[in-house]
C-alpha cells in the first residue's frame, strides 16, 4: 500500500493526505484495487484503523471503497472484534452500515456474546452491537447471558456489557405497545421480556453487589433505567416489580454500612434519586438519626447532599433546620463546617436554607469567621455574602 496512505491515516483530521488541504479536506483517494485483500491488515494498524474509521463515516467517501471494506470487515468481525484497534472498525460498521451489515455482524458474534463481552476489546463490540441492532437481534444476544450474569458483572469487562444489557432491555419496556408493529414490536416485546431475566440474577445478592465495585454499577444503571418504571401505569410491569423487590432488598439490615461504604453509597444515593417516595423516606429517616456522623464521612456525606437535592420538601426543610440548628443552639454548623467533608453538605444547605436560616447561620459564623477562612469552611463565608446582599464577615 502507498506510504502517503499511512501519512494521510497519521493526520487527525485525515485532511493532509496526497490531496492536501488541511482540516475538513476530502479524504485521500485510494481505488478498490490499492485497499482489495489490505482491509483486515490495515483494521490491525493503529492510523489504518482510523483512516478506516474516517472513510466509513465520511459520505464524501467513494461507495466503491466503502463497499470494499465492508466486504472485507464482516466476514471478519469476530475476529477484529478483539483486536486493539480492529475493534473500533467493527463498532463503525455498525454505526455507520446499513440493516444488512449489522445483520452480517450480527451472525459472526451470535453464539459468542459471553466470550467477546468478558474480553477487554470485544465488550466494546458487544456493547455497540446491543445498542444498534434490531430488537430481536438484541435479544439475542441479551438471551445469551441467561445463566451467565453474575459471573459477568464480576467480571472488569463484562460488568459493562450487562449495564448495556439493563439499558437496552428497560428501553424495550418503555417502547413496548408504544405503536411499534409487526417484527420490530415482537422484538421489542422480546427484548423487554428479556429485562427481567437479567433482574432476577441480583435476587438475593443486591446488598453484596452493592458493595462490589463492578455490581454497583450494574445497580446503580438498573435504578436509572428501570427508576420510572416504579411509579405509574408501568409499575405492574414484571420489570419494575423485579427492581421494587431488589430496592426491598437493600434496605433490609444495616442501612448505615451501605450508606458509609466507598461502592454501596453510590447505590443509596441512585435508591433516592430514582427509588420509590417509601425508599427514599427510609434513607433519609437515616439520615436524620445520622446526620453529623454521615455528613462528616468521606462517603455517606454524599447520601446526605442527594437527601438534600432529592429529599420531599418536609424531609429537606427538616435537615436543612437540623444542620441550621437557632440562634442560641448553632453547634452543629460550627462542626460542619471546618470538616474537609462535611463542608460540602453545609453549601448544599446554604443554597436549601430559607432568608431567617441564612441568616442564623451567618449569626452563628460572625464570632468565628477569621478562625473560618483557614479552613475549608471559607467556602461557605463566600456562599454566604454571595447569597445576602451587603453581607460581610
Amino acid at each position: 500500500l502507498p506510504i502517503s496512505l499511512a501519512r494521510a491515516a497519521n493526520d487527525d483530521e485525515f485532511g493532509a493526505g496526497p490531496q492536501g488541504g488541511g482540516p475538513g479536506a476530502p479524504l485521500p483517494i485510494f481505488s478498490a484495487a490499492e485497499l482489495q485483500g489490505r482491509v483486515a491488515q490495515l483494521c490491525r494498524d493503529q492510523h489504518g484503523s482510523r483512516f478506516l474509521q474516517a472513510h466509513l463515516e465520511d459520505a464524501r467517501a467513494p461507495s466503491a471503497e466503502r463497499d470494499l471494506i465492508f466486504a472485507e470487515v464482516l466476514p471478519r468481525a469476530r475476529e477484529l472484534a478483539t483486536d486493539v484497534f480492529g475493534n473500533y472498525v467493527v463498532q463503525k460498521v455498525l454505526a455507520c452500515g446499513d440493516a444488512a451489515a449489522r445483520k452480517a455482524v450480527f451472525r459472526e458474534v451470535e453464539g459468542h456474546a459471553i466470550e467477546l463481552g468478558t474480553h477487554v476489546y470485544g465488550c466494546r463490540v458487544v456493547q455497540k452491537a446491543l445498542e444498534t441492532l434490531s430488537p430481536a437481534d438484541a435479544a439475542a444476544l441479551v438471551s445469551e447471558f441467561d445463566g451467565a450474569v453474575l459471573r459477568c458483572v464480576h467480571d472488569q469487562n463484562g460488568n459493562h456489557v450487562v449495564q448495556k444489557c439493563v439499558e437496552v432491555t428497560a428501553r424495550a419496556a418503555r417502547k413496548t405497545g408504544g405503536g411499534s408493529k409487526g417484527a420490530e414490536a415482537g422484538g421489542l416485546k422480546d427484548l423487554a421480556a428479556l429485562g427481567d431475566v437479567v433482574l432476577v440474577a441480583f435476587a438475593g445478592q443486591c446488598r453484596a453487589l452493592a458493595a462490589h465495585p463492578f455490581g454497583c454499577r450494574v445497580l446503580q444503571r438498573i435504578l436509572e433505567h428501570w427508576g420510572d418504571a416504579l411509579r405509574g401505569p408501568r409499575q405492574d410491569a414484571p420489570g419494575a416489580r423485579r427492581v421494587a423487590s431488589l430496592l426491598d432488598e437493600l434496605q433490609r439490615g444495616d442501612l448505615r454500612r451501605l450508606i458509609e461504604d466507598q461502592y454501596a453509597n453510590y447505590v443509596m444515593q441512585h435508591a433516592i434519586q430514582y427509588g420509590r417516595d417509601a425508599d427514599r423516606a427510609r434513607l433519609v429517616a437515616s439520615v436524620k438519626r445520622h446526620l453529623v456522623d454521615y455528613s462528616r464521612h468521606k462517603f455517606a456525606s454524599n447520601v446526605v447532599e442527594k437527601c438534600l437535592e432529592f429529599g420531599a420538601d418536609a424531609d429537606r426543610r427538616a435537615l436543612v433546620a437540623q444542620v441550621v440548628g437557632d440562634a442560641q443552639s448553632a453547634s452543629n454548623i460550627k462542626l460542619l463546617l471546618v470538616d474537609p467533608f462535611a463542608n460540602y453538605v453545609v453549601q448544599k444547605v446554604v443554597d436549601l436554607a430559607d432568608h431567617q436560616q441564612v441568616l442564623t447561620i451567618a449569626a452563628a459564623l460572625r464570632p468565628i469567621a477569621a478562625q473560618v477562612r483557614h479552613t475549608p469552611g471559607k467556602h461557605i463565608l463566600t456562599r454566604l455574602e454571595k447569597k445576602v446582599p451587603g453581607l460581610k464577615f
